[in-house]
């Protein structure tokens, strides 16, 4: 097993992998990106994932170098190459290497395509079994989250400061209103409603928030996709967080306030192991 890359054509080690020094997505963050988790060698969610990197890629004007089935054989060969069962695969594409400029390059610039993949290490299990602690701060980001662009510096400054407190993730707030976390989407249930930021441009549409919606559905849960504000958060009666890397995360307690009595709620415990049940479904076993 091991570590591995593909850049712009070519399987290597990963610490043999290196891109230009001017390739817009180092000097401009001019780029997109993707994460995605393998689950026995078999990525979750791939073709979700891979159609918000076109979409991705539409919005901000880059040619797809290939077709959408082109870039899953390859995460599917790189994971293959590396022998990992459980693996973070990252894949991203920049505008491609020109003089710094701030206008796009020639036409011609072919994009720059990288995946990398690394061998994932799994949430702890009191996390996930005893939720975490977020810490609402304000939103600072651009309006055009639901783009998922590499500019990431809102977001490492919001999740540093949140460990700086000693809470897990940042929770994030924009005109009075909780959009989401700094590298989550954000839930809560209150009167009897699951209840998360609808999919606009203040948030990322997140794969799994996608899952998670179609899982209260299926459920018989009633799901609301309708902003709220820090207040209804603090009232809330259960609060979690989904990811690729997190999925169904707990939260307890928010700016040292416990939610509601400090444990893990009913649903989403319930949630979590649905979500459990769907990755052994596609994947054949969990960790």
């Amino acid at each position: 097993m091991a570590e591995i890359a593909y850049v712009n054509g070519r399987f290597v080690p990963l610490d043999q992998a290196f891109v230009h020094v001017e390739d817009r997505g180092y000097q401009f963050g001019d780029g997109v990106y993707e994460v995605v988790y393998a689950f026995n060698g078999i990525p979750f969610g791939l073709e979700e994932h891979v159609d918000r990197f076109f979409n991705s890629m539409n919005l901000i004007r880059i040619k797809a170098p290939c077709t959408k089935e082109e870039v899953m054989a390859l995460v599917r060969e790189a994971v293959q190459r590396s022998g990992y069962g459980h693996a973070q695969i990252y894949f991203h594409i920049t505008r491609g290497v020109s003089k710094r400029s701030h206008p796009f390059p020639d036409p011609s610039t072919p994009p720059g395509f990288v995946i990398t993949v690394r061998e994932a290490a799994p949430l702890p299990a009191e996390k996930k079994e005893g939720g975490v602690a977020a810490y609402l701060t304000e939103d600072l980001r651009w309006s055009r989250c639901n783009i998922k662009s590499l500019n990431l510096l809102p977001n490492v400054l919001a999740k540093q400061e949140a460990l700086d407190r000693g809470a897990f993730e940042a929770i994030l707030c924009k005109e009075g209103y909780i959009t989401e976390g700094a590298v989550s989407n954000v839930f809560i249930v209150s009167q009897g409603q699951v209840r998360t930021a609808p999919a606009d441009n203040k948030i990322l549409p997140g794969i799994t928030r996608q899952h998670v919606i179609e899982l209260c559905r299926r459920l018989g849960l009633e799901l609301v996709e309708k902003p709220f504000t820090p207040e209804e958060l603090y009232a809330a009666e259960e609060v979690f967080l989904t990811g690729s890397g997190i999925e169904v995360l707990p939260v307890v307690k928010i700016n040292d306030t416990p939610v509601k009595d400090g444990q893990v709620g009913p649903v989403t415990r319930r949630l979590q192991e649905e979500y459990k049940k769907l990755i052994i479904n596609h994947c054949g076993m969990y960790l």
